[in-house]
């Protein structure tokens, strides 16, 4: 989804705002079902409430980092992220 975005000709900032709501909300809506397929233990909860302040800590960096970059260098950056990311997913399946 978010290499759908970023192969999009829609601005910077439209992009960042569209992944900040899109993640949160697919959050939202896959959780419950998770939970009740028995894919969520407590350990996991624990897990996402610790991670939550990095998450909130990560948006507020990506934020000032944002504000003072050329957008087509976001873009690189985001191309390259997701790229990296979608490589470490690929190479944890294959391990």
């Amino acid at each position: 989804m978010a290499a759908f975005f970023a192969a999009q000709p829609i601005p910077a900032n439209v992009f960042r705002a569209t992944l900040i709501a899109y993640f949160p909300l697919l959050d939202l809506y896959s959780a419950p079902l998770y939970w009740y397929a028995g894919l969520v233990s407590w350990d996991t909860l624990w897990a996402a409430l610790l991670a939550l302040p990095l998450t909130l800590l990560g948006n507020w960096l990506g934020g000032r980092h944002f504000f003072g970059t050329d957008p087509q260098e976001f873009r690189r950056f985001a191309i390259v992220l997701l790229a990296g990311l979608a490589l470490l997913g690929l190479g944890k399946a294959v391990v």
